[in-house]
Parts: C-alpha cells; sequence; structure tokens
C-alpha cells in the first residue's frame, strides 16, 4: 500500500487503485492518494460529500467529459441488501447486483466499501478564465465541445452567471490543463478576462473548498437549494439555454447555470442514463432561496423545475441526473432509461429489496 500507513482504516489504495469505505469523504481520499501524486480520475466539485453518497448517485466533474462518472471508475463493490445479505460484486461477479446499485440512489442495496482506481496526479495544472460578450451561444458551446476533443489531460467548466442588478447572464468558461502548456487554452474565441493561473493539482482539487467552509459558516449552505442537473444532447443544448434565459420562471432563483461537455461513450453504467446522442451538456440550474421582497419562493422555484424545466429536458432528448431531478413520471422513467434497462432494474429490485424497503417511491415505484 505504498508503503504509508492510511490516515485511517477505512482507505486502501495502491499505485492502481483500491479498497474505501463508502462513508470516507473524497476530501480524505485525496489526502491519502495525493501523498504519492495519485489523485481518482474524477473529482466532485465540493470534497465534503462522502465515496457511497456519489456512487450511489453517479458523481460528475470537470474531468468527466474524459473519464466518465465515478461510477465508471469503480472496479468492485460490497454491498448489503435490504435483507441482511452481505455480498461483493463486481463486471464479472454479482454483475446485476453491480449494475443495478452504481447511480442506482439506493434503491437496491446499502454500499460498504468501494474498489477504486486512480491515476498519476499533475505536478502543476494551468488554469484560465474567459468570458464572452454578448450571448453568442453557439460559440460558446463550440468552444466548450471543441477543448472536450482536443485535451485528454484536462478538466473543463462553464457557467452562465446572473448579474443581480441587471439580471443578465455573463458566458464564463474555465478551463485547466495539466502541466505546464497553454497550448490548449490558444483554442478559445472569447475574450480572456483572467490571468493564468499556475496552480498544484491539490489547490485545484481545492478550489472550491474555501468558499464551502465560508457558506458554513455564515449560514448561506442551510438556506434552501432547490437546484436541479440534466443532460441535454449537443444539437439541443443552445435552444434549451436560450429558453432558460428568456423564461423568468424557468430560470426563477438561479444564481448561475453550469455547463459541461461530455462525450457520451466514456459513460458506461446503465444507470449512469445520457441522452442517445455522441455528445451532450451537463447542464445545472443553482437556484437559491433568499428571503426578502422580490425573491422567488421555494414552492415557485420547486414548481418551475417540476412543472417547466423537466418536461423541457425530455422533450428535447435529454436525461435527468438522478440526485437533482425533482420526480418522474412512468413515462419518463422509460425514456430515461429505455425499455431494456428499466426492466433489468426493476427485475434487480424486486430481487434485491422484495418489501420495498429502501427509498420507496422516491425513485423506483413498487
Amino acid at each position: 500500500l505504498l508503503g504509508l500507513e492510511p490516515a485511517f482504516d477505512d482507505v486502501r489504495i495502491a499505485a492502481d487503485g483500491g479498497k474505501v469505505g463508502a462513508g470516507v469523504l473524497w476530501i480524505d481520499v485525496l489526502e491519502f492518494t495525493i501523498r504519492n501524486q495519485r489523485t481518482p480520475p474524477v473529482l466532485p466539485d465540493t470534497m465534503f460529500i462522502s465515496v457511497g453518497g456519489t456512487l450511489n448517485a453517479g458523481g460528475i466533474g470537470e474531468t468527466s467529459y474524459r473519464c466518465g462518472a465515478q461510477v465508471d471508475n469503480v472496479a468492485e463493490l460490497e454491498v448489503i441488501t435490504s435483507g441482511g445479505q452481505l455480498m461483493n460484486c463486481s463486471p464479472t461477479e454479482q454483475s446485476e447486483v453491480f449494475y443495478a446499485i452504481l447511480a442506482g440512489m439506493g434503491q437496491c442495496g446499502f454500499i460498504l466499501s468501494a474498489t477504486i482506481s486512480v491515476v498519476e496526479a499533475p505536478a502543476s495544472v494551468r488554469a484560465q478564465e474567459f468570458r464572452y460578450p454578448g450571448t453568442d451561444t453557439s460559440i460558446y458551446l463550440q468552444d466548450l465541445f471543441q477543448f472536450s476533443q482536443n485535451e485528454s489531460f484536462g478538466a473543463v467548466g462553464g457557467h452562465l452567471t446572473r448579474d443581480s442588478k441587471t439580471n443578465t447572464f455573463t458566458y464564463v468558461l474555465e478551463v485547466t490543463t495539466w502541466g505546464t502548456s497553454t497550448d490548449s487554452l490558444k483554442i478559445f474565441r472569447g475574450a480572456t478576462d483572467g490571468a493564468l493561473k499556475s496552480w498544484s493539482f491539490y489547490q485545484y482539487a481545492h478550489r472550491n473548498t474555501q468558499g464551502w467552509r465560508e457558506a458554513i459558516k455564515s449560514g448561506a449552505a442551510n438556506l434552501p437549494h432547490p437546484y436541479i442537473a440534466f443532460f441535454t444532447p449537443a444539437e439541443t443544448s443552445a435552444d434549451i439555454i436560450h429558453y432558460l434565459l428568456k423564461s423568468p420562471t424557468a430560470s426563477a432563483g438561479a444564481t448561475r447555470i453550469a455547463l459541461f461537455p461530455m462525450v457520451n461513450a466514456n459513460f458506461r453504467q446503465p444507470l449512469q442514463a445520457m441522452p442517445r446522442s455522441l455528445f451532450s451538456f451537463h447542464m445545472r440550474i443553482y437556484r437559491v432561496v433568499h428571503d426578502g421582497s422580490g425573491s422567488s419562493s421555494h414552492y415557485e422555484m420547486l414548481a418551475s423545475n417540476q412543472d417547466e424545466v423537466l418536461p423541457m429536458v425530455f422533450q428535447n432528448g435529454g436525461t435527468m441526473y438522478w440526485p437533482f431531478s425533482p420526480l418522474l413520471s412512468q413515462e419518463q422513467r422509460i425514456a430515461q432509461l429505455g425499455e431494456d434497462v428499466w426492466s433489468q432494474f426493476k427485475l434487480a429490485k424486486q430481487n434485491l429489496d422484495p418489501k420495498n424497503l429502501l427509498t420507496c417511491g422516491a425513485f423506483l415505484k413498487a
């Protein structure tokens, strides 16, 4: 185990990966692996969430465009069913359990531990932010897409940030390349707004840590956050963005809308459902309920997610990201997964949780 004493008993990771307890936070996994210049291929934006939590959900990060979701980087699981049956599962052993657990939102069992892969962490990264004048959505999305095609070692994320005074959105693209080369940063046609930053990989991984701690301290993290997240085919993404920006209800309470380019072939877990297209964009509408006049209510934001955004996503060939999805109808569940995967998942649910004890009704109705 790399010749190191683990920080705690629930982490056993060697040079090519290893076993991690489901309750371990990703920040602690990185603290352990980085000592030997290793990292999980995909890290969450916020490191203070558990391994089991994100593997139940899917796990999307800024490197997902080339590495898939976190569930695509798992070799084996140790799980326990609602009936108390303990089992190990993998793509070759108890595979039906393996595929029903990853991104299954806890419907078929509890993850006790996971064998995850790790890769070499870069010694340094170069990061730069680009801002796009006006609202030229097509160029913005093309640049995001081109980075996902050209950069095989980096990270990328974009967002539309709302100006509270003018109520307009600014297009922002944030790109990070491993190492010291800046060649990948030359493809963008937006105006450079921020200075080129050189970080250690550890600093990059913790880019949101201070903001998270401040939100906890100030109480902002305790405000209602009725987020919604989904995937849209590349062909319809511009139309969806235009709709979100023009509809006051669709963007109600949104402080920003995040966008990540995705190469769908890199997502291999059946329950991490992607649009039926070659490429897509992962979108997140970050809504926050603030007290005071002029603020959209929590109910209005939830209603917008359920009644406006959700139907729009499916009408445009998109899929939902499970942990930030409103409740789906039976028709929408089948559209999300496809008939075959839906049938297999229903059968796994019946076999592994026959009494329907696990999160009944939230995802898969009995």
